[in-house]
């Protein structure tokens, strides 16, 4: 949705510039702590789209242009770090499941990428511990726990 014709007074500019570095700091923090996060990992995904509906919002605003531009390349920066890590932040979310599950309760817009980071990021298929996989190493405590 662009906002062409809409001029924000500077004091305005300010709020969102302040919010948008609060965003992109939050967002870096998460980014740099993948594998860390813990149950807060989805927070990464939320703060992301975030930050992109507020630079929507200030779409054709070709006042402001020169001064997101900082933003974007922090942006940048940030999502490539995302990409980079992108197995281990599907892991972390709990995996592919867990990630389309998000994916299909929230209903995220496609252009939101970030939600469908298993379409951008090479997946390695775990290997299950013994041939009957989860319940091979159940057996294989259970024979240990007779045994002993």
């Amino acid at each position: 949705m662009s906002k062409v014709g809409l001029i924000l007074p500077p004091e305005d500019f300010d709020e969102y510039k302040s919010y948008l570095e609060e965003l992109i700091a939050e967002y870096e923090r998460f980014v740099l702590n993948i594998g860390r996060n813990g149950i807060n990992a989805p927070m990464l995904l939320h703060y992301r789209s975030e930050i992109q509906d507020v630079l929507d919002e200030l779409e054709g605003q070709e006042d402001i242009a020169p001064f997101l531009e900082p933003f974007y390349k922090k942006l940048e920066k940030l999502d490539d770090e995302l990409l980079n890590k992108g197995e281990a932040f599907i892991k972390e979310l709990g995996g592919i499941v867990k990630l389309r599950q998000y994916q299909w309760s929230l209903r995220p817009p496609t252009r939101h990428w970030w939600w469908y980071l298993d379409k951008y990021v090479k997946i390695t298929p775990q290997k299950p511990n013994s041939p009957l996989g989860f319940l091979g190493d159940i057996f294989k405590t259970f024979d240990k726990w007779l045994s002993s």
